[in-house]
């Protein structure tokens, strides 16, 4: 049954290469699969073995089929990968299908030819290399999955962070009386005005202008502190810096257990749930961090029955899965978008109904939009050549697509916010923002943060950002207004909350997620004043 575990291993390989960014219970069903399909595989290729072959030799000769199967499915993608960086010539499709094909002649012809003593033995070896593999990568998975409840423990930031915020004075606070539902919509990668003006020759003005009629505050400069989802999501979560991971994960560090862990026991909704809000929760499509949270009272599920596709794609680790396979040129990649562009619609529409509720809410959404794939058009309906995030590119084609998603993104927003102010009473704290900018201008910066061009530093970290906030809260709003202290400053004015505004501060970092490289603010000043200039022109 060495087939079985062969299926297993490139599945444990993922995990353990990615600590931080699964849950067990998921890698659980993936390995599950995997060994299921290995197995009927088997089965499937045995009995058609015992046809033409006696059924001792059918039995090994099936598990080396089923292997070579196997090697086919999960080893082309990094096979290609690896020829492609050795060298252009050889990132030839062709090139690689017929050495494969003929090294696979070749290995069944002498499979076909050897007898069954021979053929037991190449099982033998074979099953004692998958399964000493196999243990290998299954405890560095289990090592991994260990250190991360230690590193949370000792996680010197965790533990500020899990300290009470102290409320000053509640008994003179009028502006939330009676408590106020607090909204907080996350549109990942939804650039600002100046970046949609400079990078696109977009004018979303009118979008704006649409938001400041409903009295929103949609100030001009606004910044994202960190170019990562994780970093700048987690902070904005905890209206504190996360740059002290640095120390309490290390430098070099690729695990994302920490960031995970103060989104999903994020201090924003542990401070509102001790005010007596309910926390309800909208996942984003895939994103590890967000898939679940020990704080929710209610996590919206926007799937309404089983989908095949949904299933496969829904966590991060089985879309890492389905690309590192040949499953990624089986599947239509449009039928493989048609999950998220339904998560999107139905997590959008339960949005409307949160006012309903009387209990006061603190509900936190995270839309993977306009950010890569690009799969929606400016009306929010399917486009015709859908783009995955592993075809990311600066081409025409992709700006395009990314300016229509902005626009869909849009759409939805003005007509929720629309609703919500219609239907709340008290009126409501809304909080829409991107988490960073786009990234046309370097889409590879994950290899090199030390040495970004300051066009992606003005692209990035120019994040959308707009406000609405009843009875003066704008007031303490200041620009640049930066994520990191967007929440801190609803909590003071609306709560009295003992926390102090951070610093401004801005930091790149890469696939090493904690080695952090300050961003100059003048690099952001400068495109903010040329902004204002072009305004009062």
């Amino acid at each position: 049954m060495y087939p079985v575990l062969l299926a297993m291993v490139p599945v444990l390989g993922l995990a353990a290469r990615n600590p931080g960014q699964y849950r067990s219970s998921d890698l659980a069903i993936v390995l599950g699969f995997a060994a299921l399909v290995a197995g009927v595989v088997t089965v499937a290729v045995f009995l058609a073995a015992r046809r033409h072959a006696r059924a001792d030799r059918a039995v090994e000769l099936a598990g080396a089929v089923t292997a070579l199967v196997l090697i086919w499915w999960f080893g082309y993608v990094p096979a290609k990968a690896a020829m492609a960086r050795v060298g252009s010539a050889l990132d030839r499709p062709w090139l690689l299908v017929s050495l494969g094909l003929i090294a696979t002649v070749v290995a069944l012809a002498w499979l076909w030819r050897q007898p069954s003593d021979r053929l037991r033995v190449v099982s033998d070896v074979t099953t004692r290399f998958v399964a000493i593999l196999a243990m290998i990568l299954g405890l560095q998975t289990v090592i991994a999955d260990a250190r991360g409840p230690r590193a949370v423990r000792r996680s010197a930031l965790a533990r500020q962070l899990a300290k009470p915020v102290v409320v000053r004075d509640s008994s003179s606070i009028s502006q939330n009386s009676p408590p106020r539902d607090i909204y907080v919509i996350v549109l990942d990668g939804h650039a600002n005005a100046r970046v949609l003006r400079e990078v696109f020759g977009y004018d979303n003005s009118r979008f704006e202008d649409s938001l400041c009629a409903l009295g929103f505050l949609v100030p001009h400069d606004v910044r994202s502190n960190y170019d990562q989802t994780y970093l700048s999501v987690s902070s904005l979560l905890n209206a504190a810096h996360v740059t002290p991971l640095a120390q309490d994960a290390g430098v070099a560090s690729k695990d994302h257990t920490l960031p995970t862990y103060l989104v999903k026991q994020n201090r924003i909704a542990r401070f509102l749930k001790a005010q007596g809000y309910r926390y309800l929760l909208f996942p984003s499509a895939w994103w590890a961090a967000t898939a679940n949270s020990p704080l929710a009272d209610e996590e919206f599920d926007p799937s309404p029955g089983f989908d095949l596709m949904h299933a496969l794609t829904r966590t991060e680790l089985r879309l890492a899965v389905l690309r590192s396979s040949l499953a990624r040129y089986l599947v239509a990649k449009d039928a493989a978008m048609v999950p998220m562009e339904q998560h999107f619609r139905r997590s959008f529409e339960q949005l409307h109904q949160v006012p309903s509720d009387p209990r006061p809410t603190f509900a936190f959404a995270h839309f993977l939009l306009p950010h890569v794939p690009y799969l929606l058009d400016e009306n929010c309906r399917p486009l015709k050549h859908v783009i995955s995030d592993d075809m990311e590119a600066d081409t025409p084609e992709q700006r395009a697509d990314y300016i229509g998603q902005v626009r869909c993104a849009d759409r939805q927003v003005l007509a929720l916010v629309t609703v919500l102010l219609e239907r709340s009473s008290p009126a409501p704290v809304i909080i829409v923002v991107g988490d960073h900018g786009s990234r046309f201008a370097d889409v590879d910066f994950y290899a090199h943060p030390e040495r970004v061009s300051r066009a992606f530093i003005q692209e990035r970290f120019g994040a959308f950002g707009a406000f609405y906030l009843p009875e003066g809260g704008d007031g303490e709003f200041r620009e640049p207004v930066t994520l990191v202290n967007v929440l801190g400053n609803v909590l003071r004015y609306y709560f009295h909350a003992d926390l102090p505004p951070t610093s401004d501060s801005m930091y790149v970092s890469g696939l090493e997620l904690y080695r952090f490289f300050p961003v100059d603010p003048r690099e952001l000043e400068t495109a903010a004043r040329s902004d204002s200039v072009k305004e009062a022109s």
